[in-house]
């Protein structure tokens, strides 16, 4: 919120790159990213780790950051989208 008021600029970061996403708690990282979303009101605003995630951080919460991204990104709109990429890879 800080940040937000003392710049009309593009914001980016979201997800502590050590800590929910490292981790893979797929809740902690759709709260991190809708926290970040709602200080800035989702204008102007890149999700994004603040540096490079781990090497290590598993594909599953890789995926969880990618549907949160998705849901936040849609949830403004008017849309009928459904995300999930569960089954992507299944085709």
């Amino acid at each position: 919120r800080e940040a937000r008021s003392l710049t009309s600029k593009v914001l980016m970061g979201g997800w502590n790159e050590q800590g929910a996403i490292a981790g893979g708690d797929e809740a902690a990282i759709f709260e991190e990213a809708a926290d970040a979303y709602d200080q800035t009101n989702g204008a102007r605003f890149i999700l994004a780790p603040g540096c490079s995630i781990p090497d290590d951080t598993a594909e599953a919460a890789m995926d969880a950051a990618r549907v949160a991204a998705d849901q936040l990104a849609f949830s403004d709109e008017d849309t009928d989208a459904e995300i999930n990429y569960a089954d992507e890879d299944d085709d």
